[in-house]
C-alpha cells in the first residue's frame, strides 16, 4: 500500500493506459492534445505523441505485445491515429467515426482496434490493414453515448456499456448482440475480470454491479 510515486500531469486526466510491461504509463487529459508517457516507477516522462490535429485528446491504448499506441481525440467526428511506441512513426490515420472517442481498445489478440464513442456509435478497425470492421462499427448502439468498451480475454466478445444505462455483449466474429442488460441509470465504466469469467460496471447512483460472463 505505499506510495511509489507521485506524479504530476499537465492536465485533468480523462484516461490511463499501462504498457503491457507495467513499466510505462500513458496519460491523456483536459485540453491536452499529446498522449504523455511516464515511467511509472521514477514519474519521468519519457515520450509524448501528439495529435496531427492539435485536438484534446480523450482516449488512449497500447497493442496488447507494446509495438503500438493508438490515441482518439474529442472531436465529431473523432479522429484515431496509431503510432510506433518506440520510434513514434505514425502507423495509421487518422480513422474516423462519428462522435468523440470516449474509450479505445485493442482486442487481447491484438487483431482489433476499437472506439466507444460520445455519438453512441461503436467502430472497429482489423489492425491488419487499418480498415472498418463492419461487423462491429455502426450507429445508434448506446442512443445517449457509449462510455467504455472491454474486450473479452480471448477476444471473442465485445461488452459495451452507456449513458442508456445498458451493458450490451457483442460476438466479435457475426456482430451479432449476444446478451444484453439494462440497469436503468448511467453506466460509467466497465471492466473484466483476468480470469473472463466476471463483469463489472459501476453506475452512476454509487454502485458497483458484478455479474458472471458464462
Amino acid at each position: 500500500g505505499d506510495d511509489i510515486k507521485t506524479i504530476v500531469t499537465n492536465a485533468e486526466v480523462y484516461r490511463l493506459a499501462w504498457a503491457p510491461d507495467s513499466k510505462e504509463l500513458g496519460v491523456v487529459g483536459y485540453a491536452n492534445s499529446r498522449l504523455t508517457i511516464y515511467d511509472a516507477q521514477k514519474g519521468s516522462e519519457v515520450n509524448k505523441f501528439a495529435n496531427p490535429k492539435g485536438i484534446e485528446l480523450w482516449s488512449a491504448s497500447y497493442s496488447p505485445d507494446g509495438s503500438l499506441i493508438a490515441i482518439g481525440d474529442g472531436a465529431t467526428p473523432s479522429n484515431v491515429y496509431v503510432f510506433d511506441a518506440q520510434s513514434g512513426a505514425e502507423v495509421a490515420g487518422p480513422l474516423q467515426s462519428r462522435g468523440a472517442s470516449w474509450d479505445i481498445e485493442f482486442s487481447p489478440d491484438g487483431q482489433y482496434l476499437t472506439t466507444c464513442n460520445g455519438s453512441g456509435t461503436v467502430y472497429t478497425w482489423t489492425t491488419s490493414d487499418w480498415k472498418v470492421y463492419d461487423a462491429l462499427s455502426g450507429d445508434g448502439i448506446h442512443p445517449d453515448g457509449c462510455k467504455d468498451g472491454v474486450f473479452g480475454v480471448n477476444s471473442d466478445i465485445y461488452i459495451s456499456v452507456g449513458t442508456d444505462g445498458v451493458l450490451n455483449v457483442w460476438d466479435m466474429s457475426s456482430g451479432d448482440l449476444l446478451f444484453t442488460e439494462s440497469f436503468g441509470v448511467n453506466i460509467t465504466t466497465v471492466s473484466i475480470s483476468g480470469d473472463g469469467e466476471l463483469i463489472a460496471v459501476a453506475l452512476s447512483d454509487g454502485t458497483v454491479r458484478v455479474m458472471g460472463l458464462e
